[in-house]
């Protein structure tokens, strides 16, 4: 079965900074987060090789990897990821404290460039996903056709300001915004999918969160029955083994669904269906 796998980031130039912990083996945060979640290291990883990378996408048949990214690797290091390797289609991303920037890289990058869609990300402030100043982006966005992801759970400062509640906000004022909720809302699970069940403008991406974490039954359940067309598969990789996950996907997905999960949905979004 093909994958397009929504939620890549792989060991290439900036993703490689020190800070991000992406792909240090010896960090004790790697070790310690991959042994807690059950997940075996991968050896692209261990390695900080792309090529490796590139054959584990091979041995689980990821045709199509899209590639988001956090302050600190530039929008035109995802233009040259790119460029240089088409199955990666990349995702621009920008400082959420700063509209005028981020209306710039969407005329540049996404609008008049190859990039396919915004990453917004407000988990380093402390504001939601409904504050004003992130409206500008949405509407441009909604203006383009293009899709937002917007990342949920883990990493926030406060429980409260990761409520799903504020996206459902986004989604009904922008009802033509496709949004895809990273994490898929966890740890607000069955909150996220009452939304993407009630708007139909909404995506869920339970991406790491769906192998082994807390709540993970219900993403399964959600995958295999309710909201079978709208959930999208993604790894979480290098968070995640990217060869386990899949095959962990492919596992308990009922084997009637995992067509729309794997691919379908996604390829929906990205206008390849």
């Amino acid at each position: 079965m093909k994958i397009i796998d929504f939620r890549l980031r792989p060991p290439f130039k900036d993703f490689l900074n020190e800070d991000m912990h992406l792909f240090r083996e010896d960090d004790p945060f790697v070790t310690r987060f991959f042994k807690q979640n059950g997940f075996p290291i991968p050896e692209s990883l261990k390695q900080q090789s792309m090529d490796l990378c590139l054959k584990e996408m091979e041995e689980v048949n990821i045709e199509l990897a899209v590639c988001g990214a956090r302050l600190g690797v530039s929008n035109d290091t995802l233009t040259e990821l790119g460029e240089k390797y088409p199955q990666f289609k990349c995702v621009a991303t920008y400082d959420v404290m700063n509209t005028e920037e981020g209306l710039d890289i969407i005329d540049k990058y996404i609008a008049n460039g190859p990039l396919i869609g915004m990453a917004v990300e407000t988990l380093l402030y402390d504001i939601t996903y409904a504050d004003d100043r992130i409206f500008p982006i949405y509407e441009r966005m909604q203006e383009l056709g293009k899709f937002v992801t917007l990342t949920t759970g883990a990493g926030g400062n406060t429980l409260e300001l990761t409520k799903p509640e504020y996206i459902d906000k986004v989604a009904r004022t922008f009802p033509n915004l496709n949004i895809i909720i990273s994490h898929a809302g966890w740890p607000w699970v069955e909150q996220a999918c009452w939304i993407a069940a009630s708007r139909p403008n909404v995506y869920l991406m339970p991406d790491l969160y769906l192998c082994n974490a807390p709540g993970h039954q219900s993403f399964l359940s959600a995958v295999n029955y309710q909201l079978q067309d709208k959930v999208i598969y993604g790894s979480a990789y290098p968070y995640n083994n990217m060869v386990y996950a899949a095959k962990f996907a492919l596992k308990y997905v009922r084997p009637e669904v995992q067509q729309k999960f794997m691919y379908d949905n996604a390829a929906r979004i990205l206008g390849l269906k």
